[in-house]
């Protein structure tokens, strides 16, 4: 099958996720694509910060698009001394919360489960792969 994306000017990224989804649906394909981006480390976003130039061990940000993930945000930031961080995730609602049963230190570990659910992955291989965290469904379709 040849991809039309192939060769065509690059989108625009005011056009984004919709016009890359857009063309994916032109070609039949938006049920078939995923995509997953995930930067282990947040940058600063404080006062004190050097225009995001700087590491943030507190926060990671990750984006996902396509058919296995439900639109929205998942989990929250807060203040952590002088910047801010991941806020715990209540796994039931997705939210960042204080009291959230997915600490924020185990975020990460859980952004790896989710995304291995959503391609379809057994839980059991899964936690046998990654033992702390655990699988946010509201982030799945």
């Amino acid at each position: 099958m040849k991809l039309p994306l192939i060769g065509r000017p690059r989108v625009k990224k005011s056009e984004l996720p919709n016009g890359l989804m857009a063309q994916l649906a032109s070609a039949g394909i938006e049920d078939q694509v995923t995509f997953m981006s995930l930067d282990v480390f947040g940058r600063t976003l404080g006062p004190s910060n050097t225009d995001g130039r700087n590491h943030n061990q507190n926060h990671q940000v990750s984006i996902t698009i396509g058919k296995p993930f439900r639109g929205g945000v998942i989990g929250g930031v807060a203040p952590v001394g002088s910047d801010y961080g991941a806020l715990p995730i209540d796994s039931k609602t997705g939210l960042g919360t204080p009291s959230g049963d997915v600490a924020a230190a185990k975020t990460l570990a859980s952004f790896g489960q989710t995304m291995l659910a959503a391609v379809g992955v057994s839980p059991s291989v899964i936690s046998s792969q990654i033992s702390t965290g655990q699988i946010i469904a509201p982030a799945l379709a």
